[in-house]
């Protein structure tokens, strides 16, 4: 379960291995192939990214229009799910995955259950869509997975929001230097806070142990970023390559597992 991994190993000196968006830089990502991969190659929890449809329906995507990752285009707050389900999901990155669909957060949350923990991002566009909060926290209930998904945003009303709902565990997302990112945090009643792995600093990682807070990042996908952000302390890495990032820890014995 994401609590007790998350809670349990920050501030130990081992590391969660995120599957960020599944495994994109080996499948087309946020579909399930891309999750299915992700978890094979070894990811302790998987990431992915939520927009609200026009008929209300939680779309796993990154980008709030479909052009970059499908054959279609339109933003997804103006399309139904029938005319997003319609779109091929793989074909812009291979061939071999031609036909791939874009999943709803219902049909991850049920593919994920018995198999691994989740990190969501609420998305917007050009911020979150009013309600969507509620919706993540109904959605995950359904699915008796309180206590295996965590959320996060850049938009640290939305992280607020989740946590006056349920009991999710949360994390604040941000790029840049904040002087204060524990009291960054805080204001958003969240458990964590997740940084571009460049801009992170030893003193920012300190200061969240202290406080009780795990630290990730995302965009280390080289030995060398592996190397860097380990000695800085981090409690997981949202990769690219997963399977790389496992590897890596495997061989230093500085993975959970």
């Amino acid at each position: 379960m994401i609590q007790l991994i998350e809670k349990q190993f920050g501030g130990t000196g081992k590391i969660i291995v995120q599957g960020h968006r599944g495994a994109l830089g080996h499948v087309p990502e946020n579909t399930l192939p891309s999750f299915e991969a992700g978890y094979k190659m070894g990811a302790d929890v998987l990431e992915l990214d939520v927009h609200l449809s026009a008929d209300n329906q939680l779309v796993v995507m990154h980008d709030p229009e479909v052009s970059r990752t499908t054959n279609g285009t339109g933003r997804i707050k103006d399309m139904t799910v029938k005319q997003i389900k319609e779109l091929d999901a793989g074909i812009h990155f291979s061939e071999k995955y031609a036909n791939t669909r874009v999943p709803l957060l219902s049909e991850v949350l049920e593919w994920a259950k018995d198999k691994i923990p989740l990190i969501i991002e609420i998305k917007g566009d050009p911020f979150p869509a009013p309600g969507i909060e509620k919706m993540v926290v109904d959605e995950v209930t359904k699915f008796d997975m309180l206590d295996k998904v965590l959320v996060i945003s850049f938009y640290h009303e939305s992280v607020k929001k989740i946590k006056e709902y349920s009991s999710i565990l949360t994390g604040i997302l941000y790029t840049g230097r904040p002087i204060d990112p524990v009291q960054m945090t805080r204001q958003a009643n969240a458990d964590s806070f997740r940084c571009y792995w460049k801009y992170l600093h030893a003193d920012d990682i300190k200061m969240a142990h202290e406080a009780g807070m795990w630290v990730s990042c995302w965009g280390a996908d080289t030995e060398e970023d592996f190397a860097q952000v380990a000695e800085i302390g981090i409690d997981s890495i949202g990769c690219n390559y997963p399977d790389r990032l496992r590897k890596w820890l495997d061989e230093r014995n500085l993975g959970i597992r």
